[in-house]
């Protein structure tokens, strides 16, 4: 049973080539991003999708929430994996691919990819040039799901004007002291 969000997510994958999820920890949104991959590949063919992280750790869990989503279905809707063994890719047998990649200033540059998925992002040192390396081939049609968890830097909304998670932070370092409770957190819809 997925969470109203969850399902939200979902409908904006399918509604719009272009994603930015600024998300929480532990929430199941990675996992809901992976089912969501996992079921582009089934219904189409000869897609790359590309998963960039912070490292090839972060890539290869991607993976495995892909593969875990596949070993789950029903026998009758269960892709073939060509490649069962690989903990860096799946290649499906209607020529579907998901690669996992370190992120790097190139990263997507050698690869014609339909779908990229930044995990992470806002940790990738060279996003913006990993953007830059990846949009040539996302430009004719390709679609993206960029995410991330908050950092220090992450702007807002409060009623007390806009401002930044390190805002919230003590300079004491006390875990505890943070002034989040003084503040209204503004969220989508007020």
């Amino acid at each position: 049973n997925l969470f109203d969000y969850q399902r939200e997510l979902i409908n904006n994958f399918q509604n719009n080539r272009f994603n930015v999820v600024l998300k929480a920890r532990q929430t199941g949104i990675s996992t809901v991003v992976g089912a969501y991959i996992g079921t582009f590949c089934i219904f189409n063919t000869n897609q790359d999708i590309l998963i960039a992280a912070i490292n090839e750790d972060v890539a290869k869990e991607m993976i495995l929430k892909v593969k875990t989503f596949y070993d789950n279905l029903p026998d009758y809707i269960r892709p073939v994996i060509t490649n069962p063994r690989n903990t860096e890719s799946i290649k499906l047998k209607n020529g579907s691919r998901i690669i996992a990649l370190t992120s790097t200033k190139k990263t997507g540059r050698s690869y014609n990819a339909s779908f990229l998925i930044l995990d992470e992002s806002a940790f990738i040192e060279n996003v913006n040039s990993l953007w830059t390396a990846s949009y040539p081939t996302l430009s004719v049609g390709g679609r993206a799901i960029v995410m991330s968890c908050v950092t220090d830097n992450t702007y807002i909304y409060t009623d007390k004007g806009i401002k930044q998670i390190k805002d919230f932070i003590p300079n004491n370092g006390n875990i505890g002291d943070y002034k989040i409770n003084e503040y209204n957190v503004l969220g989508k819809n007020k």
